[in-house]
């Protein structure tokens, strides 16, 4: 509990310096808003309220995505994709404003001030309305795995990989059957799970989780738990996703065949749980020598996956950042954060979330299903 308190005042305290800068630039930035300060801080303040209280709203209202309350719940997210769009482009600005001071008379810095609201105003709007369009269909990113260790029989095989989908407060039916529809017509070996699929209450996800019955692989559907599962109950998440069709792997491997041959398909509980997060524990009854394809939320489980002699993880989590300008924070926080990475003799693969969290927007970073698919290769 005191950590909870630590920490929610460190970013209440973060914000409201915030938005304090933010209510201080537009009142001297420009001589029209200087003359309504009490609209321009009603409006930070009713920013800051909006952005602070859009997480907390699951608790409170109802989640169904044909309620009243949707309308309400998507404006109240997207403030937060408005407010933090707007802090850095006005940020950014300020800097660039502040260089050319140098190298300019007191009346351009003064006349700069005023028209970069303009520009500031623009680039924000940019964001959201192409953000909006970009977060309602996903992309396919088609990758291919070398893999020298793999056997021949496993040459081409196909894992179309899911992460974040984060089902219930934004994501609806209609979302979640054009991914399975999309991830269906990719006829993959194997679809990966790889956590936050499930984000809500269980009355409301439940009826919507039940539409990933509809996904088809030829070895299975194979989930492993993301941190926002543990924030709703995850033993509901557990029992709609085995209802589903999902195998659910927590520190467990499951062998799949060709032949002669046999890779593994290796998941663990995801990284919050600490040292109940164990790759050493899944692979336990797996030989030494077999491909081991490993499931696991947090990139930084890498660290873990490591001395199991993992050959490839596939991870999510970060979202890629989910839009600007987080997608440059999010470089600060997460060493592996999008893409194929290669780790020492390890690959890993970063989805950059299929869906969204909080704001259904996406600047840039477009919603992601991935189709990876291994190759034997003699060398890597």
């Amino acid at each position: 509990m005191f950590r909870f308190r630590y920490i929610l005042t460190v970013v209440v305290s973060v914000l409201g310096l915030c938005g304090y800068y933010l209510g201080n630039r537009l009142l001297t930035g420009s001589s029209s808003l200087s003359e309504f300060p009490v609209a321009v801080w009603s409006g930070v303040v009713a920013l800051l309220v909006f952005v602070m209280a859009g997480p907390l709203l699951g608790r409170v209202l109802p989640t169904s995505m044909s309620g009243r309350f949707y309308p309400f719940r998507w404006f109240i997210n997207m403030t937060m994709a408005i407010f933090f769009s707007l802090l850095f482009y006005t940020f950014v600005t300020d800097l660039t404003i502040f260089a050319l001071s140098f190298f300019a008379d007191e009346s351009f810095v003064t006349s700069a001030q005023e028209w970069s609201l303009a520009v500031i105003a623009g680039l924000v709007l940019g964001t959201f309305f192409v953000g909006v369009l970009q977060a309602w269909t996903p992309k396919v990113y088609r990758v291919d795995v070398p893999i020298a260790e793999l056997p021949k029989e496993f040459d081409g095989f196909k894992i179309a990989q899911i992460s974040d989908l984060h089902i219930g407060e934004m994501i609806g039916h209609r979302y979640v059957r054009a991914v399975v529809a999309k991830t269906n017509s990719l006829e993959v070996d194997a679809v990966a799970l790889t956590g936050d699929i499930i984000d809500g209450l269980q009355a409301t996800t439940s009826p919507i989780t039940a539409d990933l019955a509809g996904l088809k692989a030829r070895d299975g559907v194979f989930y492993v738990t993301g941190n926002h599962e543990y924030y709703w109950g995850v033993q509901g998440a557990l029992s709609d996703l085995k209802k589903a069709g999902a195998r659910i792997l927590q520190n467990e491997s499951v062998r799949v065949r060709r032949g002669d041959s046999e890779i593994a398909i290796v998941g663990i509980l995801d990284a919050s749980m600490g040292m109940n997060s164990d790759p050493m524990l899944a692979i336990r009854d797996l030989p030494n020598a077999i491909v081991k394809i490993l499931l696991a939320h947090q990139p930084v489980s890498y660290r873990k996956a490591i001395p199991a002699g993992i050959h490839l993880q596939l991870s999510g989590h970060t979202h890629g950042g989910q839009f600007f300008p987080w997608s440059i924070v999010v470089r600060l926080f997460q060493r592996y954060n999008s893409g194929l990475i290669r780790h020492g003799r390890m690959w890993i693969y970063v989805n950059r979330g299929t869906a969204t969290w909080g704001p259904r927007l996406r600047f840039g970073i477009p919603p992601e299903i991935t189709l990876l698919t291994l190759r034997r290769a003699t060398a890597v």
